[in-house]
């Protein structure tokens, strides 16, 4: 059985407790971990569909209502019109994986004259990824 905590004294008028607060810090870091995660997954939603409507990448809208994210507790999108078109599972501890399950995706990522869109909402916004991290942190 672990100790909550144990007491020294040292004299007559002073006392020293110490505890072990290590399971609760790492509970609090863990959910903290990942609400970063899915709050740099939304973050990442906005941005993606912001470039690829800016960027004219849209023809019927599947592909960006098709984007998604998840983390190793969630997953989020902008509602798929068509079943599978979203991501799904789980990404490994401390992870978030991003995309599309829509069959085009990779060759518009890859050789549209327009531009890329997911290289770039995520390599361009690295300040606003690491502030979402510091915000969360600091709460």
């Amino acid at each position: 059985m672990e100790k909550e905590g144990y007491y020294m004294s040292i004299g007559s008028n002073v006392n020293i407790k110490f505890e072990d607060n290590s399971k609760p810090i790492k509970s609090e870091y863990k959910a903290k971990k990942n609400k970063i995660l899915y709050a740099m997954g939304l973050k990442w939603l906005e941005i993606c569909t912001k470039i690829i409507t800016v960027n004219g990448i849209v023809d019927t809208g599947r592909l960006r209502a098709s984007l998604s994210f998840i983390t190793p507790s969630e997953s989020g999108g902008n509602g798929a019109k068509e079943i599978g078109d979203d991501i799904t599972g789980r990404s490994e501890e401390g992870s978030i994986i991003v995309g599309s399950n829509v069959k085009y995706a990779s060759k518009q990522e890859l050789t549209n004259k327009k531009g890329s869109f997911i290289k770039p909402s995520i390599l361009d916004y690295k300040e606003d990824y690491k502030e979402i991290a510091k915000n969360i942190l600091k709460e």
